[in-house]
C-alpha cells in the first residue's frame, strides 16, 4: 500500500459545471473582442486609407495613446487583425 494512491476526480457534475463556466468566459472574451474590433475598426480602416502603411499606421496608433488588445503597443499584424476580424 506504500506508494500508491487512488485516483481523486472530482464529480461530473463538477467538471461539467467547470466546462460551462469555462464557455461561458470564452464567450465573452469573444464579445467583448468583437467589440473592441468593432470601435477600432473606423480609426484604423481611415488611417490606412489615407495612405499610411499597416507599420505607419501602428505607429500612429501608439503615439496617439490607443489601447491595444492584449498587448502593450500596436503592432502591423495587429493593425492587419483588426482590418481582417471585422464582422
Amino acid at each position: 500500500m506504500t506508494g500508491s494512491r487512488p485516483d481523486h476526480k472530482p464529480p461530473a457534475s463538477h467538471s461539467s459545471a467547470r466546462c460551462r463556466t469555462a464557455k461561458r468566459q470564452t464567450a465573452e472574451l469573444a464579445a467583448m473582442f468583437h467589440a473592441y474590433v468593432e470601435a477600432l475598426h473606423p480609426l484604423v480602416s481611415d488611417l490606412v486609407r489615407s495612405g499610411l502603411s499597416h507599420e505607419a499606421t501602428a505607429a500612429a496608433l501608439n503615439r496617439r495613446g490607443i489601447p491595444c488588445w492584449g498587448r502593450d503597443r500596436w503592432t502591423t499584424a495587429l493593425v492587419r487583425t483588426v482590418l481582417r476580424q471585422r464582422p
